[in-house]
């Protein structure tokens, strides 16, 4: 029994503390684990706060992203529909369907904006539309 004992306290002193022998440092060691408690809750609510700040910024970046202005180009994309549609996290995204350089059809252009601006984009797609009719 001894030896682990000699192992402990020479442990113990290795680390910086007293050999847990005496009730003094018994003592040091609980006021110790109860100070690194308090500091723990103290990180835990500065945390919580912080979270509550980044949630809040990401709020704002989202909604000043949602109110940006767009600008197509529609012939040099050869927008061909738009659309509203609902992500798989149930948001609206605005989706502009186009020709690709290939040719293909099903390429798409998705974004997210308010209903406003996703009107204000059909609009213009339908003047864009009826200006190619008046060109023909």
């Amino acid at each position: 029994m001894s030896f682990f004992k000699d192992l402990a306290d020479t442990i113990a002193l290795w680390c910086g503390y007293e050999p847990l022998t005496t009730k003094e440092s018994i003592a040091k060691l609980k006021k110790e684990i109860e100070e690194y408690k308090d500091e723990l809750a103290n990180l835990r609510i500065e945390n919580t706060g912080l979270k509550g700040s980044l949630n809040e910024v990401r709020k704002a970046e989202k909604e000043s992203a949602r109110n940006a202005d767009v600008a197509v180009d529609w012939e040099g994309m050869r927008v061909r529909s738009v659309e509203r549609l609902v992500d798989g996290n149930n948001n609206e995204k605005t989706v502009i369907g186009f020709i690709d350089h290939k040719g293909a059809l099903s390429s798409n252009w998705c974004f997210y904006c308010t209903i406003e601006k996703h009107n204000q984009l059909v609009t213009e797609f339908k003047e864009y539309l009826k200006s190619l009719k008046v060109k023909e």
